[in-house]
């Protein structure tokens, strides 16, 4: 690393090397400590006019000593980025930005940043700054997915091969394709998807858990209580010459969620929260490998038993995971509540996404529409928050999963009570109109569920089919002639909301959505 520094500096490190380290005097400042994808980190330095500015952006922290250089904060390690900011200006004063992007390689755990300047023209010394701690979270831009980790062969103790382990249920359930894991600027995170047993792959829950009361190092409580949870080898650590640093971890202290049964387990639901240590999240956290990942223990307590089986009322479970990008699996596209057209018998029709007969009645997407996803696997998905048509305080946030794909010109198409047909008949292909239903795919399964937000806060709701096959296709939305989706459904109350009137237990609705190219 000393060399490193040295050809970073150009001509000037030699004589730097000579000479004493000075006195700390440079300061700088960020305009906040916690940023996502997207947004712009904003630098203020007050020091010397005519000095060289560099940044060093490191993971870990020092301190490093340079003799007859400086004596650093940061670690200048092999994850160390050295930026030049260039010469600073004839007040002392420097402003910097920087966009915030997906390919930042300082996600997911504290970022440690530091400048130091030195006079290219008079050397007289490396003056160092400051030392600031930054967060960087990628949000929902950025689409995380969780897998599957594996036991390290020389730091792991337990087998890997699972991601999520339900005593007296599965001790093997991995992610499908369409999980995600997204952080927030907001202290909280979500993670979202299916999982299932390979060994019999009809044991399936629709996973959703919740994760909130976020911390990281420079909290003065950092770690939490009972934290961290440390299950690879001692020599994993670094306090022993390790390569993982517990330091450098995140934690989220209260975590809960759901698990909505499918497939054999349908029926079945599940409530899980955190149990002993708060949810870790970092370099070799999962407790399996040396990736990046989390893991945490669960409370499981049944609220539903399914159809055809019986679980235990309460037991425990395990989530370890490793997280990176998403593998491209085609989409998402945008989706929109889809508005009639003259094929539609509907006339003067207020266009909806989702529609819920007995509780508020319609609701659109906000912002740029929701996202739909099909998967290679068979599967698809549905996010997006859904906010009411007549009061802004009523959203929820949707994720809705559908399965066992049935495509045109297969033998099973299209399946029983489908398909469900809306528009004039003269729209439909043997009238001589544009629409032809043997085009159209079909998911039979169908499960989800809606968060509450705003008024709802606190609320949730169990999402599934009533009567057809959710419908994909031109004219499969049943307002338009356009590509999109349509199913009736069924919601089902599972917590009411915090405050406010509670919500019926029980009603109807039906999704219309047209599909959209995304902004």
């Amino acid at each position: 690393m000393l060399s490193h520094l040295k050809a970073l500096l150009g001509t000037a490190a030699l004589a730097l090397m000579t000479t004493p380290a000075l006195a700390q005097d440079p300061v700088i400042n960020f305009s906040q400590t916690t940023y996502t994808v997207g947004e712009t980190a904003m630098l203020d330095y007050q020091g010397k006019p005519g000095e060289a500015l560099w940044l060093l952006i490191d993971r870990n922290l020092g301190p490093t000593t340079i003799p007859g250089v400086a004596t650093f904060d940061v670690a200048l390690g092999p994850d160390l980025l050295f930026f030049y900011l260039g010469i600073v200006g004839g007040q002392g004063a420097f402003s910097g930005s920087r966009q915030i992007k997906c390919d930042s390689p300082h996600f997911g755990g504290p970022t440690y940043v530091q400048a130091f300047t030195y006079d290219p023209i008079n050397p007289s010394g490396v003056k160092v700054s400051n030392l600031v701690t930054l967060n960087v979270v990628k949000g929902d831009s950025c689409n995380d997915c969780p897998r599957t980790p594996v036991q390290d062969p020389i730091y792991g103790l337990t087998p890997g091969g699972t991601a999520v382990y339900l005593h007296g249920i599965g001790n093997d359930f991995v992610f499908a394709p369409g999980a995600s894991w997204n952080q927030n600027q907001d202290g909280t995170a979500r993670l979202q998807g299916e999982i299932y047993r390979p060994n019999f792959p009809n044991e399936r829950f629709l996973l959703d858990v919740g994760f909130s009361r976020y911390m990281f190092s420079a909290d003065p409580a950092f770690p939490p209580p009972g934290s961290p949870k440390l299950e690879l080898a001692p020599a994993a650590y670094w306090d022993q010459g390790g390569p993982i640093d517990p330091n450098n971890w995140q934690y989220y202290n209260a975590f809960s969620g759901l698990l909505v049964g499918l497939g054999d387990f349908a029926g079945g639901t599940i409530a899980v929260d955190r149990m002993g240590p708060a949810f870790q999240l970092g370099t070799g956290a999962n407790g399996k490998d040396l990736t990046f990942g989390g893991s945490g223990w669960l409370n499981v307590n049944v609220l539903t038993q399914p159809t055809g089986t019986t679980w235990a009322a309460t037991g425990g479970g395990d989530i370890n995971i490793q997280i990176g990008e998403c593998p491209p699996l085609g989409g998402p596209i945008c989706v929109v509540a889809a508005p009639t057209d003259a094929f539609s018998p509907q006339t003067n029709f207020v266009p909806h996404a989702v529609v819920m007969f007995q509780l508020d009645g319609k609701f659109l997407f906000d912002g740029n529409g929701g996202t739909y996803t099909e998967f290679p696997d068979g599967t698809a998905r549905l996010q997006g928050t859904l906010v009411s048509i007549n009061d802004a305080r009523k959203r929820w946030e949707a994720d809705i999963l559908f399965s066992g794909l049935i495509p045109a010109g297969d033998p099973a198409n299209p399946p029983a009570g489908s398909p469900k047909l809306e528009m004039l008949p003269n729209a439909y292909i043997w009238n001589g109109g544009p629409i032809d239903p043997a085009t159209w795919r079909y998911y039979p399964d169908l499960v989800g569920t809606f968060t509450g937000q705003g008024t709802y806060d606190g609320a949730s709701l169990l999402v599934t089919r009533r009567g057809p096959a959710w419908q994909v296709g031109f004219g499969a939305n049943n307002k338009n002639v356009n590509d999109g989706g349509s199913c009736w459904t069924f919601f089902d109350v599972i917590t009411q909301p915090t405050q406010g009137a509670p919500l019926e237990l029980k009603t109807e609705g039906d999704i219309n959505v047209e599909f959209v190219p995304c902004p």
